[in-house]
């Protein structure tokens, strides 16, 4: 015999109704992602719960790879749920819809270990698509954060990355205003004719290939200082980047 906790235990595991979902945006059953609203041509995310299905519907192509996504708050992906970079299966089609930050941080990215992940970053192949206006602190062994190659009119502009390389490659496209606060803008070793028009960047690592508008930055007491935020700015006190001096490193 059974009792009704144990009935209800099998039922949430054969066909669970997805009723409850923590802080996090997983199933509390199941743990299942939740599915953010479409509002005005982009899913709005708030939780990991929502990235998670983002990237997984694009992966196995249920939702248009010009598909569009906005942060609505800082995310901090909890312990327990690893990353596998968008368009990372291979097979599958490069992104070519827009990443709006919003002026937020995601956190806790860490790598998937399962054979699937190829440890690309956020994105792993970007063509005519666009990200800006985000943060991205990476933790784990990773071959670049925001993508390993964006290609084509790619528009990247107002990130940084923290934890490794920027990117791998970027052809033809525009990166601006962005910065890598532990490690190289391109992590690419080899010229490229193709290659996209950097301005105004940064980067504390030195790249094997430094396209010109990258600046390597010699201290990084000018990240602590806020020089590299006010340089970022356009040299106005006012604007996308803004840092608390003796609080914040970057």
């Amino acid at each position: 015999s059974t009792t009704p906790n144990e009935i209800t235990m099998f039922q949430r595991d054969t066909s669970c109704s997805h009723e409850h979902y923590n802080a996090d945006g997983f199933c509390e059953a199941c743990d299942a992602y939740q599915e953010p609203k479409n509002w005005k041509g982009y899913y709005e995310i708030y939780n990991a719960g929502q990235l998670f299905w983002f990237a997984k519907q694009l992966n196995d192509g249920k939702i248009s790879n010009k598909s569009n996504l906005k942060l609505m708050k800082d995310i901090k992906i909890p312990d327990g749920y690893d990353w596998t970079s968008i368009r990372d299966k291979s097979g599958t089609r490069s992104f070519e819809g827009t990443i709006e930050g919003n002026y937020h941080v995601i956190s806790g990215l860490r790598p998937a270990n399962d054979n699937t992940s190829s440890k690309y970053g956020l994105v792993a192949w970007i063509r005519h698509g666009s990200v800006q206006n985000i943060g991205l602190v990476f933790e784990g062994d990773w071959t670049c954060g925001l993508c390993r190659t964006a290609m084509y009119d790619v528009k990247i502009q107002n990130c940084f990355v923290v934890g490794t390389d920027f990117s791998n490659s970027c052809s033809d496209g525009t990166v601006t205003n962005c910065l890598a606060v532990s490690g190289k803008l391109e992590g690419n070793k080899y010229s490229n004719d193709n290659r996209a028009t950097f301005t105004n960047c940064y980067e504390t690592t030195k790249s094997d290939y430094s396209s010109p508008g990258i600046t390597t930055l010699d201290s990084e007491e000018k990240l602590k200082s806020g020089e590299i935020a006010y340089k970022l700015n356009g040299e106005k006190s006012d604007g996308t980047w803004g840092q608390v001096i003796g609080t914040e490193d970057y």
